[in-house]
């Protein structure tokens, strides 16, 4: 894990300088949280595709809104997220395998929120096939509302559409 100066589970904003990290996180988590739905050639492609510096800043520059979670001094976890009328949207948000089960994940979401004011409902998307994160929302309170088929480089998924009402 990278060592940084930040406050013991602390949660803040990402900026540009944070980039980086965000990477960094994005490469260790997602072989580990997709190794058994996609191949390691079609994480490759999303990592390259979603992760880049340019797709992030470009993300930001668009109101995406990101922010690190910090466990001591080692970034441990992310969330993006952006508000379209009275609904925020949950991009991202991933947690560093050995750091789930401590809260951060609900604290991710739930700073993430509080960021928009006069939000009514969450929403976000998660692969169909992604049972942990699908228990995970539902512990949040979240429900499966709908489906989307997604198509990314030469890999079709499916993904399901969640929602809570704030």
């Amino acid at each position: 894990m990278q060592t940084l100066t930040k406050p013991y589970t602390a949660i803040t904003p990402a900026t540009h300088d944070d980039i980086p990290i965000i990477i960094a996180l994005a490469q260790r988590i997602w072989p580990v949280a997709y190794g058994n739905i996609l191949t390691p050639g079609q994480i490759d492609n999303m990592l390259e595709r979603i992760y880049s510096a340019n797709n992030l800043r470009k993300e930001m520059a668009e109101g995406h809104q990101f922010w690190l979670a910090y466990d001591a001094n080692a970034a441990v976890g992310f969330i993006s997220a952006y508000k379209n009328d009275t609904t925020v949207w949950i991009k991202k948000v991933y947690v560093d395998m050995a750091m789930q089960g401590k809260g951060i994940g609900a604290r991710l979401i739930e700073t993430a929120v509080a960021a928009f004011p006069s939000t009514e409902e969450i929403r976000l998307y998660v692969n169909r096939d992604n049972k942990p994160a699908h228990h995970f929302y539902e512990r949040l309170g979240f429900i499966h509302i709908g489906e989307e088929p997604v198509q990314m480089g030469d890999g079709q998924f499916c993904d399901f559409v969640f929602s809570k009402k704030i």
